[in-house]
């Protein structure tokens, strides 16, 4: 792994559960309650009521295209959060450790349309023993702040689900959602990038979907 860009010049959004929620049905190759969907969303809950119906059509066809456009080969599931990272020096190679302050569960939870969803990242227990080399500890230091609070940015690329079984947490059943890790990154409170590194097979994914979507603004 390599250091990344000395300043980040933005972070990546989160997903929104939406999307975690198209994925897994695509993913399955499911159709989901369209209409379910849209009696949980904002702009229903929000509606006067003798709007109630028509806000319910469009909420519904909205998500019935959002759902058919959507490809989630090459829509990352951005995750962001607070995270723990500490640099682990000794007599052999130093490591990266990067730690979740306040996650007890080996996955994470996104709540949409009155579904759950449990998005686990695989191999995910590499993030609190990377290899680093002595630029990347020096780069770190100098932009780790005190404390060795930061911000990760994991972008994951769902590519697997179980419909058969659910992961149940409290009253919650949860629906599985297997993504690989396609780049890690971390950042300061400056926007100063930490250290970063990125998958050669991601960067071969989004290098095409950047190419597909220049094409198609081209041609439109």
């Amino acid at each position: 792994m390599v250091a990344g860009e000395v300043k980040a010049q933005f972070i990546d959004e989160a997903s929104p559960p939406q999307n975690v929620a198209i994925a897994y049905y695509k993913i399955s190759e499911k159709i989901p309650n369209f209409q379910q969907w849209a009696s949980y969303t904002q702009e229903y809950g929000t509606a006067l009521e003798e709007s109630k119906d028509a806000v319910l059509a469009e909420e519904t066809v909205r998500l019935e295209r959002a759902f058919s456009f959507y490809d989630h080969t090459t829509t990352p599931v951005t995750i962001r959060t607070l995270v723990d990272v500490e640099v682990k020096e000794g007599d052999k190679q130093p490591k990266l450790s990067i730690s979740f302050p306040k996650k007890t569960a080996s996955y994470f939870p996104y709540s949409f349309g009155g579904e759950h969803f449990a998005l686990i990242a695989e191999n995910s227990d590499i993030l609190g023993d990377i290899d680093i080399g002595p630029l990347e500890v020096e780069q770190i230091y100098k932009r780790l702040e005190q404390g060795g609070r930061a911000v990760l940015v994991l972008n994951t690329v769902p590519y697997k689900t179980n419909t058969e079984d659910t992961i149940k947490s409290g009253s919650l059943h949860m629906q599985p959602l297997l993504a690989k890790i396609g780049g890690i990154s971390l950042y300061n409170s400056e926007l100063e990038t930490i250290w970063a590194w990125k998958a050669g097979w991601y960067k071969r994914v989004m290098k095409g979907k950047a190419a597909r979507d220049n094409k198609n603004v081209i041609a439109n």
